[in-house]
């Protein structure tokens, strides 16, 4: 076995022995946090008894949430969110019917999302150590730490599913990439719009624009008919009731043509006040602003970071919330795509160091993802790191 295999197969055992550590601690966290009444039950009960039932034939009932009723259902999570994955989770409740089974799958679906990292990293840089610190960077981003913390949210696995998805399309499996958007678009009804991006990504930078294109329409559809005909028809008022928290971008007319002019404007101005660049600023500078160099992956995050800055929910525009874990795995992604950019960029030019580029960019990476983690973080790491 040559040098180089046998550091490969030892990067790989040790992101494996990361991801483990990982999915252990935060799974022992976040049942910790619920077992010292930390957990909330608007949030992690109404999933739970959605789940509870549905696993018992009563597809998604639960009771705290106005909605239709009639012989079927009383009411459906349907009159909230469409998030037919946990048509997926229910069965496990067949083997136990225990709320802290998805605390504790949530965890290990979204560690595995640092070998999706890995692999990716370890595709574009060619170098194993440095793939190494950049997965090692994902399971240290503290605001997907706080999203696992958050109680369970159906999107929040998004955070282990997104690199694959990057990762299918860089080895251009097209299968793969096909099951994971279905999976990602099934955990909420606005993370088609996501998919939807990364099928702009497969048209132009992914070189199968026909898949693309076939991605884009699929989620397209997929969000029309979630967020105006399904979760409305489930709903006493007839409409997706979460639209009321962008009334104030919108205006009482809505979304209209004669309106468009306006709304660009609002859009804009809200987007680029002082809130928003402490926002992404907050986002970027654990990672070295190195996604910035990615951008072409970093706009997949566009949707989802413009419905949490235009949203009137202040909940929404913190980074210490489950509305972030869509977020944190594309930009992870997108720092992967930046590294290998300035790394081939330096190559071509034949500069000096570029040997070591990638794995100078890797370190301070990590370092500046550790120094993050000490910041704000939730694990021993972190300076305020208080358990529940």
């Amino acid at each position: 076995m040559s040098a180089s295999e046998r550091s490969r197969r030892l990067a790989w055992g040790v992101v494996i022995i990361l991801v483990l550590a990982y999915a252990i601690w935060f799974g022992y966290l976040a049942v910790l946090r619920h077992e010292t009444l930390n957990s909330r039950g608007y949030d992690l009960g109404n999933v739970d008894q959605a789940v509870w039932n549905t696993a018992r034939g009563r597809i998604l009932q639960f009771t705290n949430w106005i909605g239709k009723s009639d012989d079927f259902r009383y009411p459906s999570r349907l009159a909230m969110h469409f998030e037919p994955i946990y048509f997926l989770i229910a069965p496990l409740y067949w083997i136990r019917s225990d709320v802290r089974v998805l605390l504790i799958l949530q965890a290990a679906v979204v560690a595995v999302g640092g070998l999706g990292i890995f692999a990716l990293a370890l595709d574009r840089l060619r170098r194993p150590w440095p793939a190494v610190a950049l997965a090692a960077a994902f399971l240290l981003y503290a605001p997907l730490q706080w999203a696992l913390l958050d109680d369970f949210h159906a999107v929040t696995l998004v955070g282990g599913l997104v690199p694959f998805a990057f990762l299918a399309i860089h080895r251009r499996r097209w299968g793969w990439f096909a099951l994971v958007a279905l999976l990602i678009m099934a955990t909420k009804e606005d993370m088609p719009l996501l998919v939807g991006v990364l099928g702009l990504y497969v048209m132009i930078w992914g070189g199968h624009p026909r898949l693309g294109a076939i991605t884009v329409a699929v989620a397209a559809i997929w969000f029309f008919l979630s967020v105006f005909v399904l979760i409305p028809s489930y709903t006493l008022g007839g409409r997706f009731q979460y639209l009321d928290r962008y009334a104030e971008v919108l205006g009482p007319e809505g979304l209209t043509l004669r309106n468009l002019p306006a709304l660009t404007v609002a859009v804009i101005r809200t987007l680029l006040d002082q809130e928003t660049v402490r926002y992404l600023v907050g986002l970027l500078w654990p990672l070295a602003f190195t996604p910035l160099l990615g951008w072409p992956a970093l706009l997949a995050a566009a949707p989802s970071i413009a419905l949490n800055l235009l949203s009137n929910n202040p909940t929404q525009r913190v980074l210490g919330r489950h509305y972030v874990a869509p977020i944190a795995p594309v930009v992870l992604a997108a720092a992967v795509m930046g590294t290998a950019t300035i790394a081939r960029w330096a190559a071509q030019r034949r500069a000096r160091g570029t040997r070591y580029l990638a794995e100078g960019l890797a370190a301070l990476i990590l370092l500046l993802s550790l120094g993050a983690q000490w910041e704000y973080g939730f694990t021993p790491l972190a300076r305020d790191y208080r358990p529940p």
